[in-house]
């Protein structure tokens, strides 16, 4: 009788957890795209993953940071630089993101992956910068300035948002920084 009993109370339990899975109450984020951002919705993908895609072209401010993977066994062929920006502040909030109030959470990327990282150096930094950086000379190097982004994408995946686009132009006042090894990365 207590077999039957404990069976009932497990029964009982998770059927309103597969309830709600059957039947479709399950809850998804809701995409933002705040009116100033300049950028127009062209794809949504919802599960497995939450992607949007946008057309148009937005101003951003931050700090561009183009690097080197760092191996301990110096470059490599096959190794290709990494160029990201770091939104300002300020900037974050006005580009697309992911708002799921079910969950308490907001998925508002911090930085941006750019997806033309070699054209991406040689728009911001100087000929000469540009040419070691791309060579290999340099390690790492950072800039903050106002880029122009185009082919904005954006998404949630293992709980932590993340995006890409592509840059075309930029307005650089700030002399650049550069660095043998990761150490201009930084937190």
């Amino acid at each position: 009788m207590k077999r039957f009993l404990l069976l009932l109370l497990v029964m009982i339990a998770t059927c309103p957890v597969l309830a709600d899975s059957e039947m479709g109450n399950q809850t998804t984020p809701t995409l933002v795209v705040p009116k100033g951002s300049g950028l127009t919705t062209s794809d949504v993908t919802p599960d497995p993953t939450e992607t949007a895609s946008f057309s148009g072209q937005v101003w951003v401010r931050g700090v561009l940071l183009a690097q080197w993977p760092d191996g301990d066994d110096g470059f490599h062929q096959e190794d290709k630089i990494e160029v990201s920006l770091k939104l300002d502040e300020e900037e974050r909030r006005r580009l697309p993101y992911y708002d799921w109030p079910e969950w308490s959470r907001t998925y508002i990327p911090d930085s941006i992956d750019i997806t033309n990282p070699e054209a991406a150096v040689k728009i911001v930094f100087p000929k000469e910068l540009s040419t070691s950086i791309l060579k290999k000379k340099v390690h790492v190097a950072k800039v903050h300035a106002k880029f122009l982004l185009t082919d904005y994408a954006i998404g949630v995946e293992c709980d932590a948002p993340w995006a890409r686009a592509k840059l075309v132009s930029a307005s650089v006042t700030d002399v650049a920084q550069i660095g043998g090894k990761s150490d201009l990365v930084g937190c």
